[in-house]
């Protein structure tokens, strides 16, 4: 069932209830009016006619005449002698009760007067009040049916109307491909519900070409960072199987062939550590840390695949230990890269400082390099983004360093931020906060 049906139906719907509604309420107004009507006709009868019961036969059938014209009809009792009747042949038996009867409304008038009992027994006649009646109900639910019958194409047609601005923006979507992301859809005046859609659409469309875009540099800087060790392990091993080498000869290419393998993992281990950052659930794994081993842990762990630095790391004294709840191995991967960071283009000194905060854990890793430009410090988020201070070391890395540490700050819910530290370089402050 198309929606266009759908909108029609449920505005028949909705329609026949209304009607329904109103039919009832004007049949039971109109039957109410009626029926009170017939019964102040009744009453104001019964009230002329006992005013005449003195003046004898003659006056009361004079009286009886209009009554019967009226579908009022009478029978007057003197000393329990009938001295009137104007009630049909039919109804020659009938000897009445008190209010509505069916298709009549019957009332009894007995008084006292001049030492006689006169009695007045009345009915209204409903006969035509209520074929009336049936006749409105008929012309009310063939209203509402003529209504409901003018209400679906009205409907469909109405639903045409306003679906179709619907129709068109699906129409020009089923046109989209990844080829065609920089497309947008042109933006109504109105700001209704089409269109919040098409905005809505425009900001989807923006974020995918956006995200398809930097998936397409990641890709090929990717490439390009693993292609470069492998062209170097090829060639190497090329040359050394082309003739026979000297020992020395062999020795170089192979040493050749262990770093850019080296090199080769490292990347790898990177790109993998991105991939598992970014599935990692940190609420399912919290466990209780504590800060000031985690950094020695990380230092320790530099140390061992790195080499020791000649640069000095300094770690504030605790008055007590900080522990925080919190996902490990997020926390381990944002200092380790860090550290790494920091030792990799500091002159002499880095310095970490951590205090536990109402916002959750704050860590600041400051060092006394050349920094990053105000310009750069979007970009260098970015993976494989080499800034001009990586350009000019001597000491080259892949640019996922910082990669990593925003995707595990992302994930752990937390913030990162960079400044100018007062020992002259970076200055990069984490805030991480601790599972609800």
């Amino acid at each position: 069932m198309g929606l266009k049906l759908r909108f029609s139906l449920f505005f028949a719907f909705l329609l026949l209830c209304v009607l329904s509604g109103f039919s009832v309420l004007v049949y039971l107004e109109v039957r109410a009016n009626l029926f009170t009507t017939a019964e102040q006709t009744l009453l104001g009868h019964l009230e002329h006619d006992s005013r005449h019961l003195d003046h004898g036969h003659q006056g009361l059938h004079a009286d009886a005449e209009p009554s019967a014209k009226s579908h009022i009809y009478l029978r007057i009792w003197k000393g329990g002698v009938l001295i009137e009747d104007s009630f049909p042949k039919k109804d020659v038996h009938f000897s009445g009760g008190w209010g509505n009867q069916g298709d009549k409304i019957v009332h009894r008038w007995i008084e006292n007067r001049n030492g006689q009992q006169y009695q007045v027994l009345g009915y209204y006649d409903l006969t035509a009040t209520l074929a009336y009646l049936a006749a409105l109900r008929r012309t009310l639910a063939l209203g509402c049916l003529i209504a409901l019958l003018l209400v679906v194409p009205l409907g469909l047609l109405a639903s045409k109307t306003l679906l179709s601005p619907f129709r068109e923006l699906a129409g020009a979507a089923s046109r989209l491909s990844a080829k065609r992301l920089s497309f947008r859809f042109p933006e109504p005046k109105y700001s209704d519900e089409h269109g919040l859609l098409v905005k809505t659409f425009n900001s989807l469309l923006s974020r995918l070409e956006e995200s398809f875009g930097h998936t397409a540099r990641f890709a090929t800087n990717a490439s390009h960072e693993l292609r470069t060790p492998l062209a170097v392990i090829i060639a190497h091993a090329d040359m050394v199987l082309r003739k026979p080498r000297e020992a020395h000869e062999l020795q170089a290419a192979l040493n050749k062939v262990f770093d850019q393998a080296i090199q080769l993992r490292s990347i790898t281990h990177r790109l993998l550590m991105l991939a598992d950052v970014e599935r990692e659930e940190t609420h399912k794994s919290a466990t209780s840390i504590q800060v000031r081993r985690t950094v020695q842990e990380a230092l320790s762990t530099l140390s061992y695949t790195h080499g020791e630095s000649d640069r000095t790391v300094e770690i504030p004294e605790e008055k007590e230990e900080i522990q925080v709840l919190g996902n490990e191995s997020l926390l381990f991967s944002i200092i380790s890269n860090l550290l790494e960071n920091a030792l990799k283009y500091a002159a002499s000194k880095v310095r970490v400082s951590f205090a536990k905060q109402s916002s959750g854990l704050m860590i600041e890793i400051e060092d006394d390099g050349p920094g990053i430009p105000e310009e750069e410090k979007e970009q260098v988020f970015e993976p494989f983004y080499r800034g001009r201070a990586q350009a000019a070391s001597s000491k080259k890395g892949h640019g996922l360093g910082l990669s990593i540490v925003k995707a595990s700050v992302q994930a752990s819910r937390g913030s990162i931020s960079l400044g100018k530290s007062r020992l002259g370089g970076l200055l990069v402050r984490i805030v991480i906060p601790e599972p609800a």
